[in-house]
């Protein structure tokens, strides 16, 4: 993130997919949030939505230096 690196964090559930879910970058606190959906790739989809708009603003790139794919 804006040539620092930094860890992004998706949790999609404890005991079954979307029951617990969180985001959270670094050591940050995770930011929870309830899904829309039980499918697992909704809820990836909507966590990464999250942390798009929460880096919004931020160069983020891969560790080779290529641009991350937010798709």
């Amino acid at each position: 993130m804006n040539g620092v690196k930094c860890t992004l964090e998706i949790m999609v559930g404890m005991q079954r997919i979307a029951d617990r879910c969180y985001v959270r970058i670094n050591q940050e606190p995770e930011l929870w949030f309830t899904p829309i959906s039980e499918s697992r790739d909704d809820v990836v989809k909507e966590a990464m939505q999250i942390l798009y708009q929460r880096l919004q603003g931020s160069e983020i790139l891969n560790l080779d230096g290529t641009p991350f794919q937010w798709e």
